[in-house]
């Protein structure tokens, strides 16, 4: 849509001169919207009078299938103050009233010829500048509604409060488009004017309250004692690199603040969540949340306080990880209503145990990916032994994450994990491997080739229908070939693609018992 504000003399002397051409004069009663019909006979103009109060705010849109209008908001004294001619049969004007007093919009065929039937439609609401933090009452007239002008920089985050008989409905740009909100607050994309509408009964009355949210830093492993203000909302900003995990610690001893989780602000809708919230151990005024971001980003987060009153809180965004070795168990502490994470580097192939003991409380763990999916939580082993303990394939290499914590958050005390390397072994083509499968899970064998390598390989058995899986050193697992059911072989040619150990997970997917793996040898390593 185009507007065109004041043109040349030389338009308003010919739209004076049109305007003794009129064929009628409408009066625009007042309202939110009005809408009429009407038939325009060719060559002439329609007048649509209206009082406008200054800095009122006109939309105007006229459309027909007979002929091409033109639409023109005319003053008091004949200046014009917009003009529009738009694409194809439709016109329209969004036009804010420079001073109180009658108006006309008028409708005239382009160039002079033309006519036939139309619609006129004009959706207007009167505005009063508002500060961003400001206070202003209003008392609602026929109309139900009122707007504030709000003049805002790009970045500011608007924070307005209704109190009293009205709400809050909208609030949106000076080109109409509306403001996403996210916990109470407007994130302002570009400077200018915005309008924040309010609603309510006829002769009732409300207050709206506008504040700006503080936007701040945080550096991570640095706790900030803050406060919020009444109706305020705190955003703070803090990055993250690709792979690191991290706590959301928050502490509100009085309570009283709504938080927005984590926001990525740097993603688009072509790219996945940075993060993923991997674990949450809130517990009365404390919100405690484990995360793992998955690229470098800017993260932001949001408090907002919806009390008359100020609200104090505790914050902090910290990386509580440590290290620990495959075959050197960590003896540790657990905090009372926390956890302990622990970072493993493990390579693509290894089979691992973890077992966590302890004899103060019920423990047990969850096992995290190195992108921060949870692969696994592991509880009791068994209904007379409070340790867990999970068994894993490595799938590709990087940091793995083991999180220790105890189910009601009630109990604490000292505990032993262990990160254990099970042996796995290794297919050559001097001998066959005999292996025991069954449907509870698959039994594992480990081949080294070189990138190009073509083997063919055989699982045997008469007790289970086989299914023979390989992961790459890459992890990918896609390569899967299945028997004929029970007593039927396996007998597929593998193409490897990467140097290293590969994986082979034989299935059972039904029956159980022993079977044998083997290279065929006539089909030995081909490079």
């Amino acid at each position: 849509m185009n507007t065109i504000p004041l043109r040349p003399l030389v338009l308003a002397a010919a739209l004076s001169a049109l305007a003794s051409a009129q064929e009628s004069m409408r009066d625009v009663v007042p309202g939110r919207d009005f809408t009429q019909q009407k038939l325009l006979t060719p060559g002439l103009t329609d007048v649509w009078k209206l009082a406008v109060e200054q800095d009122e705010m006109l939309w105007c849109q006229v459309d027909s299938s007979s002929f091409d209008p033109v639409l023109d908001l005319v003053g008091h004294g004949g200046e014009v103050i917009a003009t529009n001619d738009g694409a194809g049969t439709h016109s329209e004007l969004w036009v804010r009233a420079p001073a109180k007093g009658d108006v006309e919009f008028r409708v005239r065929p382009f160039q002079g010829s033309g006519g036939g039937i139309y619609t006129f439609w004009l959706h207007r609401f009167c505005t009063e500048t508002l500060g961003a933090d400001a206070t202003a009452t209003h008392r609602f007239g026929p109309e139900q509604w009122w707007h504030y002008r709000v003049a805002l920089r790009a970045g500011d985050v608007l924070v307005p409060t209704v109190q009293g008989e009205g709400r809050l409905t909208m609030v949106f740009d000076a080109e109409r488009a509306n403001v996403a909100e996210a916990l109470g607050g407007y994130a302002i994309p570009h400077d200018g004017d915005y309008f924040v509408r309010v609603e309510g009964p006829r002769d009732r009355a409300c207050r709206t309250l506008t504040q700006l949210a503080r936007r701040r830093d945080l550096p991570l492993d640095e706790p900030r004692d803050e406060s919020v203000g009444a109706f305020g909302l705190d955003h703070w900003r803090f990055p993250v690199r690709a792979g690191e995990a991290f706590v959301l610690d928050l502490r509100m001893p009085r309570g009283g603040l709504s938080l927005n989780q984590i926001v990525d602000t740097q993603r688009d809708d072509r790219q996945p969540p940075a993060f993923v919230q991997t674990g949450a151990l809130d517990k009365g005024g404390q919100v405690r949340r484990y995360h793992v971001a998955r690229r470098d980003t800017m993260l932001e987060l949001r408090l907002r306080n919806d009390a008359d009153a100020v609200v104090p809180y505790r914050l902090a965004i910290v990386r509580p990880e440590r290290a620990i070795d495959v075959g050197v168990p960590a003896n540790d502490r657990l905090p009372l209503g926390d956890g302990v994470l622990y970072r493993l580097s493990l390579a693509a192939g290894q089979l691992v145990r973890l077992d966590l003991d302890s004899e103060q409380f019920d423990p047990r763990f969850d096992l995290w990916s190195p992108d921060g999916t949870v692969l696994a939580s592991a509880d009791d082993r068994g209904p007379l032994d409070r340790g867990a303990s999970h068994t894993f394939l490595v799938g590709e290499s990087g940091i793995y994450r083991v999180l220790v914590w105890q189910e009601s958050r009630g109990g604490c005390g000292t505990f032993a994990l262990t990160a254990t390397a099970l042996d796995v072994p290794q297919l050559t083509a001097s001998e066959p491997v005999t292996v025991h499968a069954d449907p509870r899970g698959p039994t594992y064998l480990h081949l080294d080739l070189h990138d190009g390598d073509v083997v063919w390989l055989s699982v045997q058995s008469r007790a289970f229908d086989a299914c023979l899986q390989v992961l790459d050193p890459a992890g990918n697992g896609d390569f899967c070939c299945e028997g004929g059911g029970i007593g039927g072989d396996v007998l597929c040619a593998y193409r490897s693609s990467h140097t290293g150990r590969h994986t082979l997970l034989v299935h059972s997917r039904s029956g159980a018992g022993d079977g044998e793996v083997r290279l065929v040898p006539q089909q030995s390593p081909a490079r």
